[in-house]
Order: structure tokens, then C-alpha cells, then sequence
């Protein structure tokens, strides 16, 4: 599954299987900012944090073993904006994940 990237009206974006999602970019990559191509085995997942430069998810440890998930998120419980002092974004305050 690619990957494609472009910014929009000042902000990163990202689109993965014809979905797209803002992506934010911290001032600094951490060491899992950059990772090429891999095989995932049969019955595992790659899981990957949503705040890629500070996320510790399968670019540290592997891909997750069905077995071993959970559950699923399907909510977004509450949302802060960093870019302005950590202000809710409450137009995404219990929104359904899709």
C-alpha cells in the first residue's frame, strides 16, 4: 500500500489507499521517522501511532500479532490543538472514527 504526500493549505497530507489524512510533522524526526518497504506476515498487523515523531508502534517493535489485539478504536474521545496551545478541537470531541 503507497503512500502519496502533498501539502494543502499550509498543512501536510497524506493518502493511503484513497483515504486522506492530515499528518503532523514535528521540528524534529525521532528514529522511526523514516522506514522503508517490509513484509508483514500472514495474521500480523503493522500498527503505527498517530503522532509519528514521538510514537513508539511497529516501526520499534514489529508487526503485532492478531492473537495480541484487543480491540478497535471506533471514537475519538477528545482532541487538543498543539498549534494553539493545546485548544480543544471540539468539532472532533466524540466523533466516529471510519
Amino acid at each position: 500500500m503507497a503512500a502519496d504526500y502533498r501539502v494543502q493549505n499550509g498543512r501536510l497530507e497524506e493518502t493511503v489507499d484513497g483515504r486522506t489524512h492530515a499528518v503532523t510533522v514535528g521540528a524534529s524526526y525521532g528514529p522511526g521517522a523514516s522506514i522503508g518497504p517490509l513484509d508483514v506476515p500472514e495474521g500480523h498487523y503493522f500498527v503505527m501511532g498517530d503522532w509519528r515523531d514521538n510514537s513508539f508502534d511497529s516501526r520499534f517493535f514489529g508487526p503485532v500479532p492478531r492473537a495480541q489485539i484487543l480491540g478497535r478504536a471506533t471514537t475519538v474521545v477528545m482532541s487538543l490543538d498543539r498549534a494553539h496551545h493545546y485548544r480543544p478541537r471540539w468539532d472532533r470531541f466524540l466523533t466516529e472514527l471510519r
